[in-house]
């Protein structure tokens, strides 16, 4: 909430700033939202204590994620601008298949015990920093830190097959990014963005049936959308 309330400042600031600027092509300028689609594939890697061995998680996720951004470029000389994004994505059928746990590296039989991972949402507090090619092209660069939301499963094929499924939170997570935008006329423009996240191996939120886990977990992202000008 306090990098949401201090996104929300700098973009504030930025206005104040960009008004008195005006080195920036016109077209760039501004605040803008937009809306994006696109494909995501993530691994989420995890283990526990256990007097078994080593016990491992190495879920797989490949789907579809969606979304919305909002944000403010303005001038820092007469080619590069800066913008703070908020960007919020949520998953459709971002999720992996059930996975079997890997004991001294040897999956478990019968699914006993198996995982599977689901991405819900995200929310992230980027800055790009872009470079106009021209009138009508700008590429960039961007960093910051998202929040994750991810349910976990967990199913125990020798039990009547006992599903229990957990929300984890990732807070935090470095993101890192390279897009591409292109605009039509003064309201819109047409945003290629590609994005990356990695954790570190953190312990999970919650606990699994009494059993801590650790995770790391990591996302690439690649998306189309459209902002609009105001």
């Amino acid at each position: 909430m306090k990098k949401i309330l201090f996104i929300f400042l700098v973009l504030f600031t930025s206005e104040a700033y960009a008004q008195k600027s005006n080195s920036l092509k016109p077209s760039f300028n501004g605040s803008y939202v937009g809306i994006d689609l696109g494909k995501a594939k993530a691994r989420d890697y995890g283990y526990e204590p256990s007097n078994l061995g080593e016990v491992i998680n190495d879920n797989k996720l490949n789907g579809n994620i969606y979304g919305f951004h909002l944000g403010y470029n303005f001038s820092l000389t007469k080619d590069f601008y800066f913008s703070p994004v908020l960007e919020y994505k949520k998953g459709q059928d971002l999720r992996s298949d059930w996975t079997a746990q890997l004991v001294n590296g040897a999956p478990l039989g019968d699914c006993n015990f198996c995982m599977k991972t689901k991405f819900n949402h995200s929310t992230s507090l980027l800055g790009k920093v872009g470079y106009l090619l021209d009138e009508k092209n700008s590429i960039n660069i961007a960093g910051g830190w998202t929040d994750v939301n991810l349910t976990r499963g967990e199913k125990n094929g020798g039990d009547n097959n006992f599903i229990f499924n957990v929300i984890d939170k990732l807070h935090s997570v470095p993101t890192y990014g390279v897009g591409y935008e292109r605009i039509y006329d003064d309201k819109f423009s047409f945003v290629v963005d590609y994005r990356y996240l990695k954790s570190p191996t953190r312990k999970s939120s919650t606990d699994y049936l009494g059993f801590q886990e650790f995770y790391s977990y990591r996302q690439e992202t690649i998306t189309a959308g459209i902002n609009y000008r105001f």
